[in-house]
């Protein structure tokens, strides 16, 4: 589904890695279309089984390093809560009531290992600068979005 939906993206003389078509396919077989239109699209884990490491303790060290950071810079602190209040309000995230969240453990990055590290990262599908700018004179109008929003969707 993807490939074909994007196939204007993908460049005729560039084959696909093994690794690129198996990316492919978790995301085909996973692919969910929700009731609002969106759609789901499962983590392309490396290994099925993969087991993430416990960073709670590393996730509230830099909570609270963020909490010190908001204290010295009142800046900082409204441009972020400004920022959380906006994507919470567009819909794009929401609260975790308490009693969810307390066993959960997320993080960036913890003991040299990230969630990045255990995903395939699928193929180049982004097209070249000078490409969009020789596609932009192949017709008489161009259009332009900014899509500044679907990345917090």
């Amino acid at each position: 589904m993807m490939v074909q939906d994007f196939s204007e993206c993908k460049s005729e003389g560039r084959a696909l890695s093994h690794e690129d078509r198996v990316f492919l396919k978790k995301v085909n077989d996973g692919i969910l279309k929700l009731d609002d239109g969106h759609y789901e699209i499962p983590l392309p884990f490396k290994e099925n089984d993969t087991k993430l490491p416990n960073n709670r303790r590393y996730v509230l060290k830099r909570l609270f390093k963020l909490k010190i950071k908001f204290k010295r810079s009142e800046q900082l602190r409204n441009y972020y809560t400004a920022f959380m209040k906006d994507i919470i309000d567009r819909g794009y995230a929401e609260l975790v009531p308490a009693e969810v969240y307390r066993g959960t453990t997320v993080g960036a990055e913890y003991d040299s290992e990230s969630l990045n590290q255990h995903l395939l990262s699928g193929p180049d599908m982004t097209n070249g600068f000078v490409d969009v700018l020789c596609r932009f004179h192949q017709e008489p109008i161009g259009v332009m979005r900014d899509i500044e929003a679907m990345f917090h969707q």
